[in-house]
């Protein structure tokens, strides 16, 4: 299936969701303009709010073993894995990803 490069199970998304998700990935109007004006970029400074790296186990995108490179960027991020989670690891695994959103935005660690 044409989504298994973003998802680490892509028979999970119904025909519909599939369907939209590529629209909206063909008609993003500022995709082109942030890939071009990501080549290059290195982050500096040291962010002022809580921040979370949650990286896919499974990321065919960016591979998991870049997860190191975050950790030396970010050495005050909290950085989690997402098992069994791909590059779009809302279609993987929707509830971790909330609970990891919630979790940073309400200062909490997740159970």
């Amino acid at each position: 299936m044409t989504f298994g490069m973003i998802c680490a199970h892509p028979t999970r998304l119904t025909p519909e969701v599939a369907l939209a998700d590529a629209l909206a990935l063909r008609n993003a109007p500022a995709f082109d303009a942030v890939a071009r004006a990501s080549r290059g970029y290195a982050f500096q400074g040291a962010p002022e709010v809580p921040v979370t790296v949650a990286w896919g186990t499974r990321d065919r995108v960016l591979p998991y073993r870049q997860a190191a490179r975050a950790r030396q960027a970010l050495p005050g991020a909290r950085h989690v894995d997402l098992p069994g989670c791909g590059h779009v690891p809302m279609s993987d695994n929707p509830e971790l990803v909330a609970d990891i959103i919630l979790a940073t935005t309400q200062g909490r660690v997740p159970s």
